[in-house]
């Protein structure tokens, strides 16, 4: 027997003895899941090259594919792809900040979007800052990176003390971490990201840690 999906059945099944009494009967709903699945959790989001993002998810019980949404230069978010994995390789320009977002597709229809995580296409050189001094290159990249943020939430740019930042002149100094805290944290609240916690937030002396928080922060 074969049942349009279009509606719920209910189907009664009578089972006899040889004397032809009834024995039992059961009635069974037979039709279509008009549950949706639910709502993934933030994709995590990471550049792997300049003009590439590796994207992840995880499984939701119920759906058979999912959608990756993404939105760049303050846009409204697109679908992106629709694929029953839960990895996708973006090709993105260099030194762009994308925000995606995903959801969950099954037979009753589709989740809400997740929460979205953001990744920002700029590969930072000396990646650990280990047994490094900070430089001024580490400063400019991190510039970079947040006025990209801030170009994806639709934020205007942010006026920086000492502009250019000559190395071997220009001195690094505390003022320029917390402009890069509040411009940061202007663009991730208005992405809809979490709160950063910095690591010795009231520190005066220039660290490392200063700058791998910030960099976290944009990708």
């Amino acid at each position: 027997m074969v049942f349009p999906s279009v509606s719920n059945y209910v189907v009664g099944v009578r089972v006899s003895d040889s004397q032809c009494s009834v024995v039992a009967y059961a009635t069974v709903e037979i039709g279509t899941d008009t549950t949706p699945p639910s709502t993934p959790l933030a994709p995590l989001a990471t550049a792997t090259q300049r003009n590439s993002v590796l994207v992840l998810w995880n499984s939701v019980a119920g759906s058979s594919q999912y959608e990756l949404w993404r939105s760049q230069d303050g846009t409204p978010f697109a679908l992106l792809t629709r694929t029953p994995n839960r990895a996708f390789v973006d090709s993105v320009p260099p030194d762009k900040t994308s925000i995606y977002k995903v959801r969950a597709v099954g037979t009753g229809g589709s989740s809400a979007l997740s929460v979205p995580d953001v990744a920002t296409s700029i590969l930072f050189t000396d990646v650990s800052l280990a047994a490094v001094k900070v430089k001024a290159l580490h400063l400019d990249q991190l510039r970079q990176a947040v006025a990209a943020m801030r170009v994806a939430a639709g934020l205007s740019p942010t006026a920086f003390t000492d502009p250019t930042i000559t190395a071997g002149t220009t001195a690094i100094k505390y003022a320029h971490v917390l402009e890069l805290r509040y411009a940061l944290d202007q663009a991730r609240a208005a992405i809809g990201v979490p709160v950063l916690t910095y690591s010795d937030p009231s520190s005066a002396m220039i660290e490392a840690v200063h700058f791998l928080d910030l960099r976290a922060g944009t990708q």
